[in-house]
């Protein structure tokens, strides 16, 4: 058992865990008149793990996510009075988690222990990925810059309220700066998808060429590389 929970494994599961639990908060908010405390709970929560998940993460620009992520929330727990102001925003914050669901599901029916351990159909990667790159736009990139980007009351109310000393102009630029973050990681995402669908327009070319058989089993190597990264 060891073996299979590994330090990766273990990461991939706890992210899909905790943004489990931020749909079901979600769906409470929703529920019960739009009642603050259920976000309030899965941002406190997310602050845990963020602070936890800062030590296991290598990539440089996960640490400056979670490192602005974390700072902004603190800055809002210590501002308790701002949640009804600021709940819509933070409804679309918290929306964003659920993208990270499909981002664990695809790191788990990846990782080489949980394929030993679960045979998973072909079929189901590229759904996953499908999904997580929608729910990822929609999310983190039309829904951020709908109703937070573009929203000038959000920011005079961050500036109206804010009771520590240059934090208005720092969480200001820390909405900015994720919105930059999730540009990025999009970027990447598109790139990746067109990589794919050119190399199946080349092995598709290259099979009605009916050229060297070679050919197309190195392109569809690198397909799978690509897919499997």
């Amino acid at each position: 058992m060891t073996n299979i929970i590994n330090k990766d494994t273990g990461q991939y599961i706890t992210t899909l865990v905790v943004s489990l639990y931020a749909c079901f908060c979600l769906y409470q908010y929703c529920s019960y008149d739009k009642d603050i405390k259920y976000i309030n709970t899965l941002f406190r929560i997310v602050l845990v793990y963020l602070t936890i998940h800062l030590y296991f993460v290598e990539k440089i620009e996960l640490k400056i996510h979670h490192i602005l992520f974390i700072f902004g929330i603190i800055w809002y727990l210590m501002s308790p009075d701002i949640g009804i102001i600021f709940k819509n925003e933070l409804y679309i914050l918290a929306l964003a988690e659920i993208s990270n669901i499909f981002l664990s599901i695809r790191n788990l029916i990846r990782d080489p222990n949980i394929i030993q351990l679960v045979s998973i159909p072909a079929f189901i990667k590229p759904i996953n990925d499908g999904l997580f790159a929608i729910t990822f736009f929609y999310a983190r990139i039309y829904l951020y810059f709908k109703y937070i980007i573009t929203n000038q009351a959000l920011f005079e109310n961050i500036i109206k309220y804010n009771k520590f000393f240059m934090c208005d102009k720092i969480i200001i630029a820390i909405i900015f700066g994720l919105f930059i973050l999730n540009l990025y990681w999009f970027g990447l995402i598109l790139s990746s998808i067109i990589k794919i669908f050119k190399i199946d327009q080349l092995v598709v070319k290259q099979l009605t060429n009916k050229d060297d058989t070679l050919f197309f089993l190195k392109i569809e190597e690198i397909r799978r590389s690509l897919i499997q990264a």
